[in-house]
């Protein structure tokens, strides 16, 4: 598929006026189900996220921690039925989807997804910040450093979600305030969007 630079850049400015009137979450939440459904893979669903994120999409971190929690919490709860009930071809199959999803975020918690889709988060966040350690420009460091945020982002949200509800791997949980340490220390926005603790999310296993 190819994208002419009009069409990219008429899709930045929609996705970032339709966040400064609406919200951008659910909709990122949507297209990365859209994706993911596709392969039936939860992998897709989530690499579509960052990727959105790496590329510019998301401006306002509150669209990203809502569009992880949702995720997450459809992942954690139902991920094969989740993936199974996507469609969003027509308004009347798309409000039947979204009526399918508040059935399944019902349902209760499995805790070895959880350490699934927290392992996954955590080996990306590292990933990230072995690459941005080999940065060589300062162009190349400041997106790097963007990425690496957005990663320790998704650890962050995840973690104030879940760490109530099921026992964290101490060498996970390690980790994860290294990755927390990492976030404080990124400054600006890292300092100035505290994350808020909020209902249960999801599990992931990316597959």
């Amino acid at each position: 598929m190819q994208v002419t630079p009009s069409e990219a850049f008429a899709s930045y400015i929609s996705a970032w006026n339709f966040s400064k009137v609406h919200g951008f979450g659910m909709r990122l939440a949507r297209a990365g189900l859209g994706y993911g459904s596709l392969s039936q893979s939860w992998s897709e669903v989530f690499q579509f996220l960052l990727d959105a994120f790496d590329h510019g999409y998301v401006v306002k971190v509150s669209d990203w921690d809502s569009a992880v929690d949702l995720l997450s919490e459809l992942y954690v709860k139902a991920a094969a039925e989740t993936l199974s009930s996507v469609d969003f071809s027509t308004d009347e199959r798309a409000d039947q989807t979204q009526e399918r999803f508040r059935e399944l975020v019902e349902r209760p918690i499995q805790p070895e997804q959880v350490n699934k889709i927290l392992s996954w988060f955590v080996v990306e966040a590292f990933t990230s910040i072995d690459i941005a350690r080999g940065a060589r420009t300062a162009d190349e460091w400041l997106m790097s450093k963007a990425r690496v945020f957005g990663r320790v982002r998704c650890v962050g949200v995840l973690e104030h979600a879940f760490r109530d509800a099921v026992k964290i791997p101490a060498t996970l949980g390690a980790q994860m305030v290294q990755l927390e340490e990492i976030r404080a220390d990124l400054g600006g926005e890292a300092r100035s969007a505290p994350i808020k603790a909020q209902a249960p999310a999801s599990g992931l296993s990316p597959r």
